[in-house]
């Protein structure tokens, strides 16, 4: 991942994105602005930075885990759980 820097410019109330930011964007897209008032700083994300892209995987392991007990949760994995293998032709656990 190569991170860069750029800089924008507020010309009459509208953010002006320099040429490489908007090489990157579709047309039209939504951006999200975070405002930290105590810092100071503004931070433009093309995506929700609040919604990591894994937050459906997040979701699954939530729904799979619900109901259980914090002993339950927490038991550790057994040691030949660890090791099994998965069958390749879809076959029979070893």
């Amino acid at each position: 991942m190569v991170l860069k820097t750029a800089f924008a410019e507020i010309v009459d109330g509208r953010v002006i994105l320099p040429a490489e930011a908007l090489a990157v964007l579709p047309s039209g897209a939504r951006l999200f602005v975070l405002v930290d008032s105590e810092k100071a700083t503004v931070t433009i994300h093309a995506r929700d930075p609040m919604n990591p892209p894994n937050q459906e995987f997040l979701q699954s392991l939530a729904e799979l885990n619900e109901g259980l007990t914090l002993d339950e949760y927490t038991k550790p994995v057994p040691e030949s759980e660890l090791h099994r293998r998965k069958p390749i032709d879809g076959g029979s656990k070893q």
